[in-house]
């Protein structure tokens, strides 16, 4: 994996095991391209994600496998990470992947939606994004953010 800007590749993983937003993936459809936005959790090298198996994105992935990605925060100080990777779909892991998703990025407070994505657990396929070039910025250094309350892990 080829890593640009001002972070390693340890500070880019600490950054997006810390980071609860979803990862943006740039995909071709019959259309032309399309963003779409899904929680994800880092294993190594690679990202994992989860979606129902009738999503558009999954026909998308089966034509091609060569995606566009982005985390970033969306108020300053700005933040994050983008890069190439290739997708892989893995329909063993979508029920082990979307519980992982659930207990990483929901609290208490959205119980009934975890409930309703547990629930079709078993419909859920696991796309994993191995990185293949990831260039991050980080103008905290430089910028205060707007909301005294918004914090960006570090």
């Amino acid at each position: 994996m080829r890593v640009l800007g001002p972070g390693s590749f340890d500070d880019v993983a600490r950054w997006l095991d810390t980071v609860k937003i979803p990862v943006r993936l740039g995909v071709m459809s019959k259309a032309g391209p399309q963003v779409v936005s899904l929680w994800f959790l880092r294993e190594g090298e690679m990202l994992w994600c989860a979606t129902h198996r009738d999503a558009a994105i999954v026909g998308y992935l089966a034509t091609s496998t060569t995606v566009g990605f982005e985390v970033a925060v969306d108020a300053p100080p700005y933040r994050g990470v983008r890069g190439i990777a290739t997708a892989v779909l893995d329909e063993s892991r979508g029920p082990a992947m979307i519980d992982a998703l659930l207990a990483r990025n929901l609290t208490d407070k959205n119980l009934r939606l975890a409930q309703m994505l547990g629930a079709r657990r078993d419909e859920e396929i696991a796309i994993g994004l191995t990185i293949e070039r990831v260039t991050s910025w980080d103008f905290s250094a430089r910028m205060v953010a707007e909301d005294p309350d918004w914090l960006v892990p570090r």
